[in-house]
């Protein structure tokens, strides 16, 4: 940038006449030489915007453009993704652009002088380069993209988690690659999502996928995650009327650290598996919930990939969507039985309900974030209300499905390629969504009162629903009740609760948990099953805890720990029961 000449033509006064010399209006005059004095102080913006990485109080650029480049080096290494930032121009500090990644704790600063928090590197002197080390992750975060986490001797790099600020920055990156490594995708973008950069050895290029798995992940669970997700692709892309544009990237890593499982899906057709937990260990019931799982973030190749949903967007739309359209898809592909699906669904309206009331009974549109007890199983029940009205209103010809692909079909067409929910409800046949009781009860409408009208709506296009009591809701109620009592001498930071898998009661029980620590597996309360925990012996459990006798709980290895329970056990709350998801078709 320049200074303009003191005689430019746009900030030199214009030459009088002789006629007018000593008559022009002085507002006149005072407009002129504002005109000559705005470029001025837009270039001592412009010079302020260089040196602190912003503009100052009250000026603003010219245009919504960024007004400086950066380019990342990064090179990748089993301990950790080294990133070179390297500005145009010197700056006191530079902000990367936020975004649902995990930074904090992860990064670290190499360069004398400068500090990095939250977004953010500052020094005390300008600068135009620096190094940072982004470290493995070692936990996962509700709703946000690991930055980095090894792979063998390579790793995955999460790109935008370091893009500098949209605002101010053009961010180019470029990936530095050692001997013997490769990359995948090995091809385009790189900036939107994640690249895996690493040995050849590790990647598998089947005819309609590439594999990137790491080596301590069992053969098993890599053949049965590429299986299901060929098979998910195949399925989708019949169902939503679109090839994907690259050929899909799947990585799959076991962690021996936690439980269950997180995926994430990427621009280019990425999706990342991680499995905690000994996978040699996975009970029947976990390995079975792995072909949903899959279908679920396969989903996210058209919802979020070949159409990506657009700023201000609630998560709960793309994410029930995915969950739904994986239900559908294990029940036309004969995996799921309608007693499957009606299970399903029953518990994700007894996880929508409680996910609400831990948030007060607030309406969704009143939530700042939907964390994924909310997120996922209330998505979820609104995807199933949308899709029996539309197999109503379609005489059962069309379904959610066919609403995606048209909503998905319409957004690639776009040049931003994105949708919104009005974009969805539009494509449903929906006009009015206050109008539509599911979504107006849900969504806009808060209150305990809720629930049972809910119920005589979704009945009203075909489901048949119910609450009672049962073992499901009975278990975490009592176990919680006596968990509660007895844990009150936890270490900081530790917390209590329990698993059940093939019919095996374990509790989570750490030291400070009296009697019960240690985490014990449980085989009797009160000399009867827990598993099929009965009405009846809810009732004798809510008799000793009245009396304060203490509760009977055998373990596995014989012993008897009496647990203490002085206070009233509630009444068992009632869960949802799906006896039928849709109307029956006429046979």
């Amino acid at each position: 940038m320049a200074f303009a000449p003191a005689d430019s033509p746009q900030c030199s006064p214009p030459q009088a006449s002789k006629t007018d010399a000593g008559n022009r209006d002085i507002d006149e005059q005072l407009m002129l030489m504002k005109r000559c004095l705005m470029p001025s102080r837009l270039l001592i913006a412009g010079l302020f915007a260089l040196m602190f990485g912003t503009w100052p109080l009250g000026a603003t650029p010219a245009a919504a453009t960024p007004i400086g480049k950066v380019q990342v080096d990064v090179r990748i290494a089993r301990d950790a993704a080294h990133s070179v930032v390297t500005l145009d121009r010197p700056v006191l500090q530079f902000d990367f652009e936020p975004g649902d990644v995990v930074r904090d704790g992860v990064f670290d600063m190499l360069t004398p002088g400068l500090t990095f928090q939250g977004e953010r590197v500052t020094g005390t002197t300008p600068f135009r380069r620096f190094e940072l080390r982004v470290r493995p992750a070692t936990r996962e975060y509700d709703a946000k993209y690991p930055s980095f986490y090894s792979i063998g001797d390579g790793g995955l790099i999460f790109m935008p988690a370091l893009k500098g600020s949209e605002t101010a920055w053009r961010t180019q990156f470029t990936i530095r690659m050692q001997s013997g490594q490769v990359r995948a995708p090995a091809s385009g973008s790189i900036a939107g999502g994640y690249v895996y950069v690493g040995p050849a050895a590790l990647v598998s290029k089947l005819p309609d996928l590439v594999v990137v798995a790491d080596p301590g992940t069992p053969r098993w669970l890599v053949d049965r995650s590429q299986a299901e997700l060929a098979t998910a692709v195949r399925f989708f892309t019949k169902d939503m009327g679109m090839k994907l544009p690259r050929t899909p990237v799947l990585i799959v890593k076991n962690i021996e650290d936690g439980t269950g499982f997180v995926g994430d899906v990427t621009p280019g057709s990425v999706t990342a598996l991680r499995f905690h937990g000994a996978a040699s260990g996975l009970p029947t019931s976990e390995i079975n919930r792995i072909q949903g799982f899959v279908l679920h973030e396969a989903f996210h190749f058209w919802n979020g990939g070949v159409a990506r949903v657009a700023k201000g967007t609630p998560s709960w739309l793309h994410e029930g969507g995915a969950d739904y359209a994986a239900l559908m898809a294990g029940h036309t592909s004969g995996t799921l039985s309608d007693a499957d699906v009606s299970q399903r669904l029953a518990d994700a309206l007894t996880n929508c309900k409680s996910g609400l009331e831990s948030e007060g009974n607030k309406p969704l549109a009143a939530l700042s974030f939907l964390s994924n007890r909310v997120r996922y199983p209330c998505g979820m029940i609104l995807q199933w209300a949308i899709d029996l009205r539309i197999r109503q209103a379609s005489g059962d010809r069309q379904n959610i499905l066919d609403i995606w692909g048209k909503v998905i079909r319409a957004a690639a067409k776009q040049r931003e390629t994105t949708y919104s929910l009005p974009d969805f409800y539009a494509a449903a046949g929906i006009d009015d969504p206050a109008t539509f009781a599911p979504v107006a009860l849900i969504v806009d409408q808060g209150g305990g009162d809720r629930w049972e009208t809910l119920v005589t709506a979704l009945e009203a296009f075909g489901a048949d629903v119910s609450t009672i009591a049962t073992p499901d809701t009975r278990r975490p109620a009592l176990l919680f009740h006596l968990l509660e009592q007895n844990c009150k001498a936890l270490p900081k930071g530790a917390s209590y609760g329990f698993y059940l898998n093939d019919g095996v009661l374990k509790l989570q029980s750490p030291a400070g948990c009296s009697v019960l620590a240690e985490d014990p597996v449980i085989k009797a309360i009160e000399g009867a099953n827990p598993v099929t925990l009965s009405a009846e012996t809810y009732a004798a459990v809510q008799g000793k805890c009245v009396s304060g006798a203490g509760v009977r709980l055998t373990t596995s290895d014989g012993r008897t720990l009496v647990a203490a329970c002085t206070a009233p056990l509630k009444p068992a709350p009632k869960g949802y029961v799906v006896k039928a998801w849709k109307k029956s078709s006429p046979a």
